[in-house]
């Protein structure tokens, strides 16, 4: 018997990332996972040469590994076997420096000076001040550990299993960085293990993975572990103070940019733009795990993420800042000299986005980008790059509610080759990470079928009028889809004012039909905006006239939609200085409106637009939950949905 947890649960929890993939049992990397564990084999650490250090895209490098990614987005029978393997093939990393008088994990306590010893298997070693070194190992050598580079290891095991060993192996890969690192003040700063980039010393990646080890460390290390507890919580809050008092606490640059430990012109006014999103997805990780830390400590944490995250949301800002088409750069500057004060937060730095994007691209890329909506870079579609690496980062600053993270988040996928990269992801799950499945209190107990007014939504001005829409909820994404936000038979001129649902994907199976009201006009234009036919076949309500068609704009079309296709409306003039905003088009699944008093006959497929057939304030809005919700994509983001029906105007 093999066991299957339920992953939506376990993405809820947050202590592992939400996924947007969905890979088939029958992908690459499904069909590549370890089917049997061999002592000391590499299972699916699969780095090139089986080299930690080797650069480029490794698929166990993120926030977690692939083999544990794909638990969380795969049904293949054999991926909890992958993550049970995997978690004992780490076992040949040398991770395990136990303390000889405890036989546990090292307390950092009682070793601040203790450094490992120089022909360790470890990269990136440091020196001890006090000359305090672990023996020279002896033996067959392992395979080397690279902080830089490192994957999750254990974690997801012991999430699944609860086991001891699994528990330690997270642990010993925390307390091993820990012993990499120098004991000075720039780096680990002694026992307080902190995790801080150092120019040329500890690279901004290895800060991220570092900070992801240790804070899986103290989310699986137990209540009444005595030994450890208080060592990882201590750690973690020395982590928060030193971060909060350089960033925040004191002015520093605007834009989220912690002091970059790698140099590619041998200073740091260029850093790694990806780099840091490594950082900020971290990060925001961590805060969303619910970190067992002080009140105190909570809150200083939550304002660094707010200022990390200015990182990766600067960098998809509209063409008069940093235009978002070219956010995916493999440096950017954000200071004109090479050697800014980070420590004391001077800089100098320059003054706005528009200057750190002029910089940056003072020498233009063959691949840069100059179409506005067309996402641009040097890897694309970019699910195994920087798209991918700033995807990861977005997606936090979204979950935490950042400033300007939804906006930025809506250009990234609402860019029309966005598609592109959202299906590569269905092939290499690590980095689709999407903000946390979270639905608003008021949707709480609602069923299929029940009709419910959404609270505060009601009085947008003028004499009532109750309209009714259906809606279907994307639970994997936390995602809303509506059809025309409650749209009516209007043969007058209409609108919507300031209209916020951008774009729907349409995920009908092969072949299906499903019926959807709209105005036929529009119907064609979001016909000629999708590159794959739509069939739009004209269908007549009962007793309407065979040339209805013919006569009016107002229609009911059975739309054939292609799998998984996005259709992107466009503005559409309705009358003299009347426009239709862009409407989200979904499938919805919804029976007849109660209150319809005109008895028209509806299919268990139709879409219920139904209303006064007058140009009226939208005082009242009722909403219908439509039971093919997991089948669709994008519309709006749950928490914008009550403003929006306070604002909206038909």
């Amino acid at each position: 018997m093999t066991p299957r947890h339920d992953v939506a649960y376990l993405q809820a929890t947050e202590q592992g990332a939400t996924y947007s993939a969905r890979v088939a049992a029958s992908a690459g990397v499904a069909q590549a996972l370890a089917t049997s564990f061999t002592p000391l084999d590499k299972a699916n650490f699969s780095y090139d040469g089986d080299s930690m250090p080797a650069t480029g895209y490794q698929e166990p490098i993120g926030l977690l590994p692939q083999h544990d990614a794909l638990y969380l987005t795969c049904d293949s029978p054999n991926v909890y076997g992958a993550v049970l393997r995997n978690g004992y093939a780490a076992g040949r990393y040398p991770l395990y420096y136990r303390d000889e008088k405890t036989q546990r994990p090292i307390r950092f306590s009682d070793y601040p000076n203790l450094v490992l010893n120089g022909d360790s298997r470890v990269s990136d070693l440091g020196g001890s001040s006090r000359s305090q070194y672990t023996p020279k190992p002896s033996g067959t050598q392992s395979p080397k550990w690279d902080c830089a580079h490192s994957p999750s290891v254990g974690y997801m095991a012991y999430l699944l299993t609860g086991r001891w060993y699994f528990m330690e192996q997270v642990q010993f890969a925390t307390t091993l960085n820990y012993l990499t690192k120098a004991d000075d003040p720039a780096m680990r700063r002694g026992a307080l293990g902190l995790v801080q980039p150092c120019f040329n010393a500890w690279q901004t990646r290895a800060c991220a993975w570092q900070w992801r080890a240790l804070t899986q460390a103290l989310s699986v290390t137990p209540d009444n572990d005595t030994a450890l507890r208080q060592e990882f919580i201590n750690c973690v809050q020395s982590n928060i103070e030193n971060f909060h008092a350089t960033y925040v606490a004191q002015p520093n640059n605007p834009y989220g940019w912690v002091q970059p430990g790698e140099g590619y012109q041998n200073n740091m006014q260029f850093g790694a733009s990806w780099q840091q999103d490594f950082v900020t997805a971290a990060f925001g990780y961590s805060l969303a795990m619910g970190l067992p830390v002080s009140a105190t400590a909570a809150a200083k944490l939550d304002a660094f993420f707010r200022w990390k995250a200015r990182s990766a949301v600067m960098r998809m800002g509209p063409a008069s800042g940093f235009w978002y088409v070219n956010a995916v750069q493999y440096t950017a500057s954000i200071t004109p000299v090479g050697v800014p004060d980070f420590q004391g937060g001077k800089g100098p730095w320059y003054p706005n986005d528009a200057a750190v994007y002029a910089a940056t691209y003072a020498s233009v890329p063959s691949w840069f980008g100059k179409t506005e909506g067309t996402l641009a870079g040097e890897i694309m579609p970019g699910d195994r790059a920087a798209w991918g690496n700033l995807t990861t980062a977005l997606a936090y600053a979204v979950r935490h509610g950042v400033d300007g993270a939804m906006a930025a988040y809506q250009r990234l996928v609402t860019a029309s080759n966005y598609p592109a990269l959202r299906d590569a992801f269905h092939l290499a799950p690590v980095w689709s990470v999407a903000p946390a499945r979270i639905m608003p209190a008021w949707l709480a107990g609602k069923a299929v079928g029940e009709w419910f007014e959404i609270p505060g939504t009601s009085g947008a001005g003028g004499a009532a009028v109750e309209a009714y829409s259906g809606m279907a909820i994307n639970e994997l994404i936390s995602e809303i889809v509506i059809a025309a936000a409650g749209g009516r038979l209007l043969r007058q001129p209409c609108r919507l004012a300031e209209p916020r649902l951008r774009r729907a994907g349409l995920g009908a199976a092969p072949g299906a039909q499903r019926e959807l009201f709209a105005e036929r006009r529009l119907l064609r234009r979001w016909h000629a905006g999708v590159a794959a036919p739509l069939q739009l076949d004209p269908l007549r309500a009962p007793g309407q006239p065979a040339d209805a068609v013919r006569r009016t704009r107002h229609l009911r079309c059975r739309l054939r939609v292609p799998e998984g296709r996005c259709i992107q409306p466009r503005h559409e003039q309705m009358g003299p200085g009347r426009q239709l905003g862009r409407h989200a088009l979904g499938l919805l699944r919804c029976g007849p409106d109660p209150r319809d008093r005109r008895g028209a006959q509806h299919g268990p497929e139709e879409m219920v637009a139904r209303g006064p057939q007058v140009d009226r304030p939208l005082r009242q809005r009722q909403w219908r939950l439509g039971p093919l919700a997991r089948c669709f994509r994008l519309a709006a983001r749950p928490g914008v949905l009550p403003a929006m029906g306070r604002r909206a105007r038909l």
